[in-house]
């Protein structure tokens, strides 16, 4: 949960919509989005766990 210091009281809400948007019927959207995010956040845990077994500095690109 986020709570801005500023907040005088917890409002359910999805970030960036006021409270009306809490229930917005874009729900398996939503859902679609989330689960791809999981999904490319589990790929790169995977990756940085895989890499000191087999480094490949090849692979190192600058920032």
């Amino acid at each position: 949960m986020l709570y801005p210091h500023f907040q005088q009281a917890v409002v359910p809400s999805w970030l960036g919509e006021s409270s009306s948007g809490a229930t917005a019927p874009h729900h398996p959207e939503r859902v679609q989005a989330w689960s791809s995010a999981v999904q490319a956040a589990r790929q790169l845990a995977d990756e940085f766990e895989a890499w000191p077994a087999r480094p490949d500095p090849a692979q190192v690109q600058p920032l």
